[in-house]
């Protein structure tokens, strides 16, 4: 059974970065402008106001709360990721089958 399982990992592991990696012809693709035989301009696109009101109300909270504005973010706090999760319990289950 262990080395069913650990056949199991090993090509798990041994074929994921093919299975991830992304292949190219290798060959450069010509610029969209280029493929109508026209150049094309670009410009920055026009902002959109969606609603009218939206730069006003947000004026307003931020006058209604200044201690807001000294907010700094950052301070602490550990992020742990499903994949480092994953990682952990793999290491756990090959310590508990060997």
């Amino acid at each position: 059974m262990k080395k069913l399982v650990m056949a199991a990992l090993l090509a798990a592991f041994a074929g994921a970065p093919s299975m991830a990696w992304a292949g190219t012809t290798g060959g450069r693709s010509a610029p969209i402008g280029d493929a109508n035989g026209r150049r094309q301009v670009a410009s920055a696109p026009a902002p959109v106001d969606v609603f009218p009101g939206e730069a006003a109300g947000y004026a307003a909270r931020e006058a209604a709360t200044p201690a807001l504005a000294q907010f700094a973010g950052g301070r602490g706090g550990i992020y742990i990721g499903s994949g480092a999760v994953v990682v952990i319990l793999l290491v756990i289950i090959i310590l508990i089958l060997l």
